[in-house]
């Protein structure tokens, strides 16, 4: 068996470096972090609005999810932040009514554990925490949301995330090379490339370090402090021109794509006027990467020389705004933006193929793509086409809503969750009069918490055979077997997932991948929280919990964007797909009661009450695949 960097087995290195680079499940976190908690935090503690009882649901939630994500600080980073996290946790259970001192006091708080998010000693003490948890019997979850964190802290203290990750990933792999860069970053060996020639394996060739040793290098590497670096990105722009086959906007430079690529490529007469990255006797520019069209410009941003997290990011703002600013408000369907870049910095480049954002629409839509409420919707659109001529009201207002749903999903998340409310409710005022937050409790919990749970199920079958390299041939047959019993692939919607049968197979996933690989870890995590009675009422419980957070926060950001009060970007974009699904959710149960010829109430309530009868399964003691037994996936 061979793993990659030479190990002969799966070990918590390998296990940690898949940690690192799998941003799979780490993407599908849709609730806040610690950080992004005290970001929320920090931006009510400093609204200039005077406090209002009006304000308290909003207070009282912020507050909740904060509270919630210090519960779950490891040891090490909570001793970290030490005295300033236990008094803030004491002065906000004074909040909100206690104003004045008490939110002084709280802000100064809240700052100083803002400005411990850029020490190296909370990440060197996040990082232990990690390859402790890797080491032990933590959650997948628990892991994942502690490198999504060190991430977050990275990109904070404006280090190279991914840049960094990347060399993380190859020390824990006993990659020969990785420990050399790393030991070149540290500044503990020279640059000169020293690889041996002739050896095509040297880059996967091992280096014989000891894993607690793979651990602290990259611990220390993880806190080199971030390096000022000259930092060049180029963009793309379609449907675009220029005057002229060059313009100078400040640190925005304007080519035409082909006079560029023709003066690259042919060595043109201009070609020794072109930027050093071009011009340069040692130059790489990779011009093929340049995307084709009669009406692309190519924009080349120069962002001076700081330590920057995210390049990229920092140039396709300004480049955007650039053209922003020029083009409002008279051009309304105008330049667009390629996705893509090149980036030079530090004496690297990176690169990003180039793709039209039409292209990406299904990456770019946070949430649309893989919602089955989309094609359900579009099942039943042919059974609705007999009510057309004669539609009521209610089923003119229905169909009106499904086609502001299908814009929600592929807009920004700002304006997406001010509209998928407004569908929220106008359905639940159609169906029990009452505000749409008692409207979803009332309707719609269980069935996300039964969602949830069968998620977990689905996403474990499906990716039974995941990082297959780790596992020896014989194994792998047995699971691969295994699998074709969980996952049953069909003409439409393209499979279904047997979850009866997954839940018993639990116990022979659980044994049968070997110690320290991610699924191992996932499927235990899925023994224990199925074990007994108890248990199940457990997980219930925590899910509930991370329900009434949810709803309450799309309560404060909803009325935070609608009437100018403190929201984040983090906080939005948790709320958004959760109220995407349950608007589709709504949107069709109401269509389904209408087509058949009831109220839109009894369309609610048939969902309603088969997620009440299988929550009172799951809660009775009942085997936990006998609730399941007839929910289809």
């Amino acid at each position: 068996m061979y793993v990659r960097g030479g190990e002969a087995r799966a070990s918590w290195c390998t296990e940690l470096a898949h940690a690192l680079r799998d941003r799979k499940y780490e993407a599908n976190e849709r609730d806040l972090g610690w950080v992004e908690a005290l970001d929320q935090l920090r931006e009510w503690l400093g609204d200039s609005r005077p406090y209002k009882t009006q304000h308290r649901r909003s207070w009282e939630s912020v507050i909740a999810d904060f509270a919630f994500t210090t519960s779950r600080l490891p040891g090490r980073a909570r001793s970290v932040l030490g005295v300033p996290l236990a008094d803030l946790s004491l002065a906000l259970g004074q909040l909100p009514e206690a104003q004045g001192e008490v939110r002084a006091r709280a802000v100064v708080l809240a700052g100083s554990l803002d400005t411990a998010l850029a020490s190296t000693q909370l990440l060197g003490a996040l990082w232990n925490d990690l390859v402790e948890m890797v080491q032990g019997p933590a959650e997948a979850d628990d892991v994942i949301g502690i490198v999504r964190m060190l991430r977050i802290l990275l990109h904070r203290s404006n280090r190279d995330a991914d840049r960094l990750f990347q060399v993380a990933t190859g020390i824990l792999y006993d990659q020969a090379t990785a420990i050399r860069s790393a030991r070149v970053l540290l500044g503990e060996q020279d640059g000169l490339d020293r690889s041996p020639k002739g050896l095509p394996n040297f880059y996967t060739q091992p280096a014989g370090l000891p894993h607690s040793e793979r651990a602290d290098l990259c611990r220390r590497v993880l806190e080199i402090l971030p390096r000022d670096a000259h930092h060049i990105v180029w963009h793309a722009f379609d449907n675009a021109r220029i005057g002229q086959m060059v313009q100078e906007f400040g640190p925005v430079t304007l080519y035409h794509r082909d006079w560029l690529y023709g003066t690259i490529v042919e060595n043109g007469p201009h070609k020794h006027a072109l930027p050093a990255e071009i011009s340069s006797p040692d130059a790489d520019f990779p011009a093929d990467l340049l995307p084709e069209g009669r009406d692309v410009v190519i924009a080349r941003v120069d962002l001076g020389v700081r330590a920057r997290a995210v390049a990229s990011v920092d140039s396709r703002l300004q480049a955007r705004s650039l053209v922003a600013a020029a083009s409002f408000p008279e051009a309304q369907h105008g330049w667009q933006m390629f996705n893509g870049y090149i980036h030079f910095g530090d004496g690297y480049r990176t690169d990003e193929f180039f793709s039209k954002p039409e292209e990406d629409r299904t990456e770019q839509a946070p949430f649309g793509h893989l919602d089955v409420t989309a094609r359900r919707l579009s099942e039943l659109a042919p059974r609705v086409i007999p009510f057309l001529p004669e539609a009521s009201s209610d089923l003119a207002a229905v169909i009106d809503a499904i086609g502001w749903w299908k814009s929600t999903g592929v807009q920004p998340a700002h304006p997406a969750v001010i509209l998928d409310v407004r569908i929220l409710e106008i359905l639940s005022a159609a169906t029990s009069g009452g505000p749409w937050y008692d409207f979803l409790d009332c309707y719609y919990k269980n069935a996300w918490i039964h969602t949830q749970i069968a998620d977990r199920l689905v996403q474990l079958a499906w990716h039974a055979l995941d990082q297959r390299n780790h596992l020896d041939p014989q194994t792998a047959a047995r699971i691969e077997r295994r699998r074709r019993t969980l996952v049953l692939h069909e003409a439409s919607p393209g499979f279904r997932v047997d979850l009866a049968q997954v839940i018993a197979s639990l116990p022979f996933l659980a044994a049968v991948y070997p110690e320290n690989m991610p699924n191992r870890r996932r499927a235990t995590d899925l023994v224990h929280r199925f074990a007994d009675s108890a248990s199940r009422a457990d997980w219930y419980s925590a899910l509930e919990g991370t329900w009434s957070r949810a709803v309450c926060r799309l309560r404060s950001v909803r009325n935070s964007l609608a009437h100018g009060g403190p929201s984040t970007t983090a906080a939005v974009a948790t709320v958004a797909p959760f109220a995407h699904g349950l608007a589709g959710n709504a949107l069709l149960d109401s269509l389904t009661g209408l087509i058949e010829g009831h109220s839109q109430e009894q369309g609610q309530e048939g969902r309603r009450d088969r997620a009440d009868r299988w929550a009172r399964q799951w809660l009775s003691g009942a085997s936990a695949a006998e609730a399941f037994s007839n929910t289809p996936s």
